[in-house]
């Protein structure tokens, strides 16, 4: 629940803030600052893993913050091995 992972092609660079809005199903959709923390690029060694950058929340409202607490309850948790 501190962030998210974007799958894209054109990473930021670390530290880079951003707006970003995002729908979780059942909690339509929510709005959030967040910074780039980590990056993940394109290499054919791993293709079964996309590009991208995962990001830290640093600043969410309470609507927003609950929404992901409960949405992360529900959800089974998923594993990706890097």
């Amino acid at each position: 629940h501190g962030g998210l992972f974007i799958a894209t092609a054109n990473l930021l660079g670390l530290g880079s803030r951003l707006h970003v809005r995002f729908t979780l199903p059942g909690h339509g959709e929510l709005e959030a600052e967040v910074e780039v923390r980590w990056l993940r690029a394109f290499d054919e060694q791993t293709s079964g893993l996309r590009p991208g950058m995962g990001v830290k929340f640093v600043d969410l409202s309470q609507k927003a913050f609950e929404a992901i607490t409960a949405f992360v309850a529900e959800r089974k948790p998923i594993f990706h091995p890097d």
